[in-house]
């Protein structure tokens, strides 16, 4: 069925994760408000489109545990996919007010590397 497309099984996952960021429910680190742009599938991986909210508050553990929610669920139908993540169509080069650098694309791999030790 055309509904089950790659890209329409991470729109979903995708949404999933961002409408649980209700206040509710703690079980994620992204901001409430964040809203899912795009989620388009290409050769070089998926490319993920957030709003702006994506980067507002929390400190540093907060940025790293959304960051590591938005590239696995993202990758979560290939474990091996990389991940662009964008902001308003424009690449995540930092994030937050504590200046994360994000190396694009992101993968699992290169998440567990560079955050693992920090994350919460």
């Amino acid at each position: 069925a055309p509904s089950q497309a790659p890209e329409s099984q991470l729109e979903q996952a995708l949404n999933t994760l961002l409408s649980e960021s209700a206040p509710k429910n703690n079980s994620t680190a992204v901001p409430a408000s964040t809203r899912l742009l795009s989620v388009t599938q290409t050769p070089q991986g998926v490319k993920v489109d957030l709003s702006q909210e994506f980067t507002a508050g929390g400190g540093s553990s907060s940025m790293i545990a959304r960051l590591g929610q938005v590239v696995y669920t993202a990758s979560s139908l290939d474990p091996d996919q990389p991940v662009w993540l964008l902001v308003e169509g424009t690449p995540l080069t930092v994030l937050g007010g504590e200046g994360l650098m994000v190396e694009q694309p992101l993968t699992r791999a290169q998440y567990e590397a560079d955050f693992r030790e920090m994350a919460p």
